[in-house]
């Protein structure tokens, strides 16, 4: 059965997508709400000619073992979904949107970043910020999208996720008395410094003239 993945156009939910059929899965797709099932053809064309990936209509009735929503979706999703996962959303009812669910996970991560992503040269745009990549909050709180989305797969193998789950980077400062079964900790195999010239290479090569 495919993975339902909403606001599959994103620069997130693009990362979600592409990770999953790298890893073998089917993948259905829905579109950020206010595009009209017309998705972004700079992302989508990287996977949109995959047999295993499907764009669906939010008001199409179908059922899944797995939803994945990245940030936040303002229509209304006609599918039945037993586990959803809910990654970094600013409203609190992306649960509502959905025509029925058995469990959900909301993933609050605090600061991801990676190619496709609102930047420039000297940073990240994030939730109406700028963050300079040499500023201290960025190198304290910012993780790779693609650490990110291998931990994802895993979570989702997961029988009962807490409802809420806190993922940060090994470089950020552990809270005292926070409970440990809500906090993941994603270690880097590569250094964030790498990450970024990556990433920045990769907005060179892309960007818009």
């Amino acid at each position: 059965m495919p993975v339902l993945v909403v606001n599959c156009d994103d620069w997130l939910g693009y990362h979600i997508v592409n990770k999953l059929l790298e890893q073998g899965y089917k993948v259905d797709g829905i579109v950020h709400a206010d595009r009209n099932d017309e998705p972004d053809e700079d992302l989508t064309m990287f996977f949109g000619r995959n047999s295993s990936f499907s764009m669906i209509p939010a008001d199409k009735e179908k059922k899944y073992n797995i939803g994945i929503i990245a940030g936040d979706y303002d229509g209304k999703i006609n599918q039945k979904i037993e586990k959803l996962i809910v990654i970094n959303p600013d409203k609190k009812e992306q649960r509502s949107m959905v025509n029925y669910t058995t469990s959900c996970t909301m993933i609050k991560a605090p600061l991801l970043f990676g190619e496709w992503m609102p930047m420039n040269e000297k940073g990240v745009f994030h939730k109406n910020e700028f963050i300079p990549f040499t500023s201290g909050k960025f190198k304290e709180s910012s993780l790779y999208v693609q650490d990110f989305t291998k931990g994802l797969l895993q979570w989702m193998k997961v029988p009962n996720l807490p409802s809420e789950l806190h993922i940060y980077s090994s470089n950020h400062k552990k809270e005292v008395n926070t409970k440990l079964d809500k906090n993941i900790y994603l270690r880097d195999n590569i250094s964030n410094r790498d990450h970024v010239k990556t990433v920045i290479e990769h907005y060179v090569l892309f960007k818009k003239r």
